[in-house]
């Protein structure tokens, strides 16, 4: 197989494609919307443009620009490797990655730093997914519930998570019981008055490292901070 850097935009279409079509559904019975014709998903609203300067949108609490997206892009598993979102609200930073990394166009493009990504979210049953595709979509049915996927997935996102229970909950299942997860990327982006709450569970990792950045120096807000944690050796 080439690797990816050997292979065109439409071999990864084509491969992007036949991964979805064979993608089953044991936590929901929601229709599957079809593909694009170039095989990329379908996503269910149209994405707000972005640009230099980071800006707050309806529907995600972090601010967003280009640099920001770009940075975080360049951190998560590039394709076929799986990052899942946990806590995903409307999707619509998870999209708007997912989007960028799919197009050619995209600003990011012709950065050493852009690659194609794999993305799933996950969110409670009551809350509405707005912009990620359904068929990348999960849900679970509380806050107190772990989602299967997470065993299955190279990268974790956390986007202002509310529940330090539950990020605890999630790395002493997956990470610190190593019952078969293959998670080597995990970032938390949020205020950096909140990371004070989580970032203990984090250094604590044996076998990782994390790396503090505050959002400003990577196009976000000076309040927000992307921490990354990965993992750094084998046990």
């Amino acid at each position: 197989m080439l690797s990816l850097e050997e292979q065109t935009t439409e071999e990864i279409d084509a491969e992007f494609a036949e991964f979805l079509s064979h993608k089953t559904h044991s936590d929901t019975q929601d229709s599957v919307k079809p593909l694009g014709s170039n095989g990329s998903p379908v996503f269910p609203h149209s994405l707000p443009p972005l640009t230099e300067t980071p800006k707050a949108h309806p529907g995600c609490c972090l601010t967003l620009s280009l640099p920001l997206l770009t940075f975080l892009m360049s951190q998560l598993p590039p394709f076929p490797f799986m990052t899942l979102s946990i806590g995903s609200g409307t999707g619509l930073l998870e999209a708007l990655l997912l989007s960028h990394s799919l197009s050619p166009s995209s600003p990011s493009s012709s950065s050493s730093s852009s690659r194609r990504l794999n993305i799933q979210t996950v969110e409670v049953a009551e809350k509405e997914n707005q912009h990620m595709p359904p068929e990348l979509h999960h849900t679970v049915p509380g806050t107190w519930a772990l989602v299967e996927e997470a065993r299955r997935a190279s990268g974790w996102m956390f986007v202002y998570p509310k529940l330090t229970s539950l990020v605890e909950r999630y790395l002493n299942e997956f990470v610190r019981e190593e019952k078969g997860a293959i998670v080597k990327t995990i970032l938390w982006i949020g205020p950096a008055m909140d990371w004070e709450d989580f970032e203990g569970m984090f250094r604590t990792l044996k076998g990782w490292k994390t790396e503090v950045w505050n959002a400003k120096d990577v196009g976000g807000r000076a309040w927000e901070v992307v921490a990354i944690t990965s993992k750094t050796e084998t046990r």
